[in-house]
């Protein structure tokens, strides 16, 4: 990892921490429950990184921190949850690229505004994606300088060849 690389990181993970703390007063207000809402099923990523910064509000906040999926349409349902529940900050999300910026491009209207409707409180992290294929095919890996670039819409069609017909399209 380059030294740029390194800095950039601490700067990042600085900066999500002095939003955490900064977050902590404005949720210690109340002494009741907080209900944290993850807008997917319980064993995805998201669930399980909810847990985890549930526990730690939790044991930070002296108050217990709720964990509620609410999954369903790609994560809508629990977002539109939150943007409906009253703004006194005991309702939080744990919102997803999908959620707040890939479904607007998805949806045609969606029930909630994520700029609006929303207050960042702390960015928790990142989960690497990645492409894959069914296993069984003989063919040897390729470099990246072999492959053929194709765009979005390239890749889209390629998907539904192979749902459709099961013929394997490289």
């Amino acid at each position: 990892m380059s030294r740029r690389a390194v800095r950039r990181l601490l700067v990042t993970l600085s900066l999500a921490t002095i939003g955490c703390v900064a977050a902590i007063p404005a949720l210690a207000q109340d002494a009741g429950t907080i209900r944290m809402v993850v807008p997917f099923d319980p064993g995805t990523t998201t669930d399980s990184v909810g847990r985890v910064v549930a526990d730690g509000l939790s044991k930070a906040l002296k108050q217990n921190v709720v964990v509620d999926n609410r999954a369903g349409a790609g994560g809508v349902t629990g977002s539109d949850q939150v943007a409906k529940s009253p703004p006194d900050g005991r309702t939080l999300v744990m919102g997803t690229v999908g959620t707040h910026a890939i479904n607007a491009t998805l949806f045609k209207k969606l029930p909630y505004d994520a700029m609006r409707d929303f207050a960042p409180v702390a960015f928790v992290g990142y989960t690497p994606t990645l492409l894959l294929r069914e296993q069984g095919i003989e063919q040897r890996p390729r470099r990246a300088d072999e492959m053929t670039p194709f765009n979005v819409a390239e890749l889209a069609q390629r998907a539904k060849l192979v749902k459709s017909s099961g013929a394997q399209v490289d």
